[in-house]
């Protein structure tokens, strides 16, 4: 709604001729400064039966709520720029972009900047690859875990990767300093 819901619109114009549909993550809300997660996930249900009725091929999130609201898990939008999750919807995988909330994008003309790039990216982008969902991985919490996933790779049954940045990803400063 207001100024939010009209660059929200608008951006969405210029760049998608298909059908839309919009909702809220929080939409059984009573009016409150602010709310938390008991609310987003009292209110799931509704945003749950629009999925399922309207049946998208994509959906965009537009700001950390509606990411919660739809992947079940908190995020940092200034932090997961350009990222997507998946949500499995009547067991279709449907791709999930997530993009920063078009209010931060009014108080900030860099921030503007930034939301008006990344929704063109969520809207114009082909679908992303599935990923390996049967694989099989090991996550080494322990050193217990570590011991044991060194023997699997001695076996050359398995690999590990490792990454260190620097910056933020997708911004001019972002440096990737080692992949081992």
């Amino acid at each position: 709604v207001g100024p939010s819901g009209d660059l929200l619109r608008s951006t969405i114009a210029q760049h998608w001729k298909g059908p839309t549909a919009f909702d809220n993550a929080v939409r059984c809300f009573p009016r409150r400064a602010e709310f938390n997660e008991v609310e987003v996930n009292t209110c799931r249900g509704y945003l749950t039966q629009t999925l399922k009725e309207v049946v998208p091929t994509r959906v965009i999130t537009v700001g950390a709520w509606a990411a919660y609201s739809v992947l079940g898990r908190s995020l940092a939008p200034f932090s997961v720029r350009r990222g997507y999750g998946w949500l499995h919807n009547g067991g279709a995988p449907v791709p999930v972009f997530t993009v920063l909330h078009p209010a931060a994008a009014l108080r900030n003309r860099f921030v503007k900047r930034w939301f008006l790039d990344d929704m063109e990216w969520a809207l114009t982008s082909p679908t992303p690859a599935l990923p390996p969902w049967g694989s099989d991985y090991r996550l080494v919490e322990t050193e217990e875990d570590a011991h044991a996933a060194a023997e699997e790779l001695r076996r050359g049954r398995w690999f590990a990767f490792d990454t260190e940045t620097f910056g933020r990803m997708f911004q001019a400063e972002f440096k990737l300093l080692c992949l081992a």
